[in-house]
Parts: structure tokens; sequence; C-alpha cells
């Protein structure tokens, strides 16, 4: 596609929060159930799923190539306890710039 490069992605994580937790927490004894949901409710990160999409452009100034990008983590909750749940969702832009101090320039097609 010339000078353009075009990107997308996905990952997929798996959700670090025990099921059954024992009453302890990095081997540190934290007393009862409710204490232990709460401390993994301070620390989740339930988002299983990111997408990711981009594009870069070649040589917008000799030897400098231009990248764009937008992803996103979908909305996810987990319910911890009765009064403990967590819930979670992010998105973000990104733009960048390369510099090729061996500059050649991009090959049309």
């Amino acid at each position: 596609m010339g000078r353009y490069r075009w990107r997308a992605g996905y990952a997929w994580a798996e959700n670090p929060i025990d099921q059954t937790p024992d009453l302890a927490v990095g081997g540190v004894p934290l007393g009862d159930l409710p204490t232990v949901r709460y401390t993994q409710g301070l620390l989740a990160i339930t988002g299983e799923h990111r997408i990711s999409g981009g594009v870069g452009v070649a040589d917008v100034l000799p030897g400098v190539d231009l990248d764009a990008m937008a992803g996103g983590m979908f909305r996810d909750s987990e319910q911890l306890g009765l009064f403990t749940e967590t819930s979670v969702a992010s998105y973000w832009l990104g733009l960048g710039l390369t510099w090729r101090f061996d500059h050649r320039q991009a090959e049309s097609p």
C-alpha cells in the first residue's frame, strides 16, 4: 500500500482474581473473607478484551514516519462481595514520530 502501513490488534488477558481465595493475600493474613475480597477489589484488573488499530505513513518528511493509533479495553465488572464491585473500561489515542538516521526514501508501488 505504498507509504501507508495499517495495523490492527486484539489482546486477551486472563482475569487475575482468585474466585476461591484463602484468608491471606501475598502471604499476609487478612482475617476474614470480606477483607480478602475487598483487597482483591483494590488491585483488580478485570478487563479481558482489548482492541487497537492504527495507520502509519512513511516519509511524511524525509526520514520521518508518522504513526497514529486508537484502542480500547471493553467495559468489564466483577462483584467481589456484598459491597465490593470493580468496574473498568479504558480508551486511548496515540501519535508518534520515528526518525530514521540511515534515511532511504520509501518505495512507491
